[in-house]
């Protein structure tokens, strides 16, 4: 069997196949366009099928004047405490993990198992925390370890 060669098409082309496989359906849009057999079902471009993960709440319809509110007390809060900018911080926490093992490896054919090598922290995991003040100042990251004792290892 011979190897056939994988083109790169562009966006253009790409919507094309999209609008031709929406109208005509995948073969006919294939056979249009000159695809390869193996090529039959179009994909591909900034389209993807999704399937819905979660039901959002809905807004409850008093939220403009609960959020004017909310507004309201921290700025009275932040006058009655003569809070600055740089007092006023966002921060978030990034989950991170020790170990992160490959889960595809290159081996020969046939073979019953593969072999792959770890640190054995593959499930210990610690945070990080990211945070900037409101002038923009981003401020040295903090890592918490879900331990009670600190690791032996020196960290910088």
């Amino acid at each position: 069997m011979a190897k056939t060669r994988r083109n790169a098409y562009d966006a253009a082309f790409k919507l094309k196949a999209i609008d031709l496989a929406v109208g005509k359906g995948n073969r006919a849009a294939a056979r249009e366009l000159g695809l390869n057999e193996s090529m039959r079902r179009i994909r591909g471009g900034p389209y993807s099928w999704r399937v819905r993960t979660s039901l959002c709440q809905q807004l409850p319809p008093d939220y403009e004047e609960k959020v004017s509110n909310f507004h309201k007390f921290t700025d009275a809060k932040i006058a009655e405490h003569s809070i600055g900018p740089h007092d006023i911080i966002n921060m978030d926490e990034v989950p991170m993990t020790f170990d992160l093992p490959l889960t595809r490896t290159v081996n020969r054919k046939g073979e019953s198992s593969v072999t792959l090598k770890t640190t054995g922290h593959e499930k210990t995991h610690f945070i990080c925390v990211l945070s900037c003040t409101a002038l923009g100042e981003k401020l040295p990251p903090m890592v918490i370890f879900k331990r009670t004792t600190m690791p032996k290892e020196k960290f910088p």
